[in-house]
């Protein structure tokens, strides 16, 4: 659009004034004569000129003052040329511009009663400031919730309260906190994604629903989180003593004390760990109610106790490296696997599963090799005690000491074996340079060999006191 009313006007291209009688373009003497919007048509006052065949029009400031106006070139002899030009609200070259006054008094048309009309920066800020899709919540006090001004990137708000009204205002469905303190959930919030960098978390007035909601680099303060919708999924988030949760998927997250599972479900800890120093654990207590559940452990480091067992629990325990696996409740199953301290199952009841086949310490291993030592003779086939057992070599409970009964030359067993070769090198001798050599037992108490020799030194004949 051509600018309206501007302090230098820009040239106007008319076009070709054409001789009547041959058909040739005139290059010199054209007439102008400017038409306004509304007004009566007057010569011309500004500049003419031609380029190639075409003739311009260079107006003055105040022929361009109107909506529109009509430029005239005409010759006697020639057939006119005009051109009409529609002027922009602004003086601008190339800017449409704004009619402020249509604005503020609307049509009947184009109504913008009750309309706000923000600042240009304002304007600016759109979806793109919304980065990442998220409403932002950041460490300035701010509730307000006006969308594209407040819980962008460079203003976020300071409650999750305000991102939810926004966020629901926009139809988004993710939050990022980078505020100091905790953010509080005051109220049902399914279906939403909260991300942050260590960013503090809790529920305030009770338990709050949360289902199908997911959580990353938080640390849960307190609160009860609620998954009565779905299961809430919880990523590299720190646990302390005391937070409740529903139904839950949690990944790389740590533990420093009692957390209760609040509800009936499945519940799965993935490559999750104890941030308890020292021999004590985290406690995952279930809750009256809560007893019905499946509950996998995949990848757990560290010790680890699991409260309120009952009939109805499957229980799940993937060691990496583990401490003390404590159970305490009535009946129910639990399988443990992989390397652990040990396991202290202080359940109660008729009906108790504990699956440790798979399950490495310093019990099982020895017992796994060499079967309980308690056991008589070995009774494990698949041992290796019962294995050594069998081919004599190490003694039974059941027999005494079955090793050293065993013959190993003829007749002769280890232990008079043992007695003869005692006799001849710790023993008394006497007679070696006559024809019958003696060797005592080792307590002098009787004659263990007495060989006959000859001159040589031959023994010829020998007897043996074996007991």
């Amino acid at each position: 659009m051509y600018p309206r009313n501007a302090a230098s006007p820009e040239r106007i291209a008319i076009g070709a004034l054409v001789t009547i009688a041959d058909g040739s373009v005139v290059t010199s003497g054209a007439t102008i004569s400017v038409i306004p919007q509304g007004g009566s048509a007057g010569a011309g006052g500004g500049t003419t000129s031609y380029e190639n065949g075409i003739v311009c029009y260079l107006p003055l400031q105040t022929e361009t003052n109107y909506t529109s106006f009509i430029v005239v070139a005409y010759k006697t002899g020639c057939i006119p040329a005009s051109t009409t030009i529609i002027t922009s609200a602004s003086a601008t070259p190339g800017y449409a511009g704004i009619d402020w006054s249509k604005v503020t008094a609307p049509t009947s048309t184009v109504g913008l009663t009750n309309t706000t009309v923000g600042v240009a920066t304002a304007l600016t800020n759109e979806a793109g400031k919304y980065s990442g899709g998220a409403v932002w919540v950041g460490p300035t006090a701010n509730t307000n919730t006006v969308s594209y001004v407040d819980g962008i990137i460079t203003n976020p708000v300071s409650t999750i309260a305000a991102a939810k009204t926004i966020a629901d205002a926009l139809k988004l469905r993710r939050f990022f906190t980078v505020r100091s303190g905790v953010s509080q959930i005051g109220e049902a919030m399914t279906s939403y994604g909260f991300d942050g960098n260590q960013w503090d978390l809790s529920t305030a007035g009770g338990s709050r629903d949360v289902g199908l909601s997911s959580f990353r680099s938080a640390n849960v303060s307190a609160g009860t989180f609620a998954g009565t919708t779905g299961s809430i999924r919880w990523e590299i988030c720190k646990f302390s003593n005391g937070v409740s949760v529903g139904i839950s998927n949690m990944h790389n997250c740590r533990f420093e004390g009692l957390m209760t599972l609040i509800e009936a479900g499945i519940y799965n800890f993935v490559d999750c760990v104890s941030a308890v120093a020292g021999a004590q654990t985290p406690v995952f207590a279930l809750q009256a109610g809560a007893g019905a559940s499946t509950i996998s452990f995949r990848r757990w480091s560290g010790g680890i106790s699991i409260s309120g067992i009952t009939s109805a629990t499957v229980i799940s325990i993937d060691m990496v490296s583990g401490g003390t696996v404590t159970l305490a409740g009535v009946d129910g199953e639990v399988q443990v696997r992989g390397m652990c301290a040990g396991i202290v199952d202080n359940r109660t009841g008729i009906s108790i599963t504990l699956g440790q086949v798979a399950a490495l310490n310093r019990v099982t291993i020895p017992n796994a090799v060499w079967q309980d030592a308690t056991a008589a003779d070995f009774t494990t086939a698949s041992s290796i005690g019962k294995a050594l057992y069998t081919g004599n070599f190490v003694p039974g409970a059941a027999n005494g000491l079955l090793l050293l009964t065993t013959a190993v030359d003829g007749t002769t067993t280890l232990a008079e074996s043992l007695r003869l070769h005692n006799a001849v090198l710790g023993g008394k001798a006497s007679g070696l340079e006559g024809a019958t050599a003696v060797y005592r037992d080792l307590a002098d108490t009787k004659d263990r060999i007495v060989a006959t020799v000859d001159v040589d030194g031959n023994r010829t004949a020998v007897t043996r006191t074996l007991t």
